[in-house]
């Protein structure tokens, strides 16, 4: 489960609790609850980092059939990339046999506008790590 409670104990003696949330934890929590156990993703990041991005997801029991990583050395760049480009960029990832595409496992790179043409286009259900997130986070919110 990503989240777990963490204590902050005051000075006055009073100790204070909080659930804590993880984006990651959230996309996995989220791949789970669609029954999801194959993905195809695609990823901002560098060539090494995504890889780690994809051993979390199989050490958590799903397999990544394919990942297309953008390789954007700059955060900013990140943020500023057009959420549209990732109609064009999933035509070269390799969907076959997907139960789900994760438009963006980077809650930094924008990809809501690109998500329902995406999942219209292939077919696949198709969500991104921030969706995956503030699902989550409304879940955790309405319990």
């Amino acid at each position: 489960m990503t989240t777990s409670c963490r204590y902050f104990p005051l000075s006055n003696g009073i100790v204070l609790w909080a659930r804590v949330m993880t984006s990651a934890g959230a996309l996995i929590e989220g791949l789970k609850i669609m029954g999801a156990s194959q993905i195809s993703l695609m990823a901002p990041y560098m060539r090494p980092l995504t890889d780690l991005v994809v051993a979390y997801i199989e050490s958590e029991g799903i397999e990544v059939i394919d990942s297309l990583c953008f390789e954007i050395p700059d955060n900013l760049e990140v943020g500023l990339r057009d959420p549209m480009q990732l109609v064009e960029d999933v035509r070269g990832l390799n969907t076959e046999g997907a139960d789900v595409v994760v438009a963006s496992a980077c809650v930094q790179m924008p990809s809501l506008p690109a998500i329902q043409r995406i999942e219209d286009m292939l077919g696949i259900r198709t969500v991104s790590t921030a969706v995956c997130t503030v699902r989550r986070m409304l879940d955790h919110l309405a319990a």
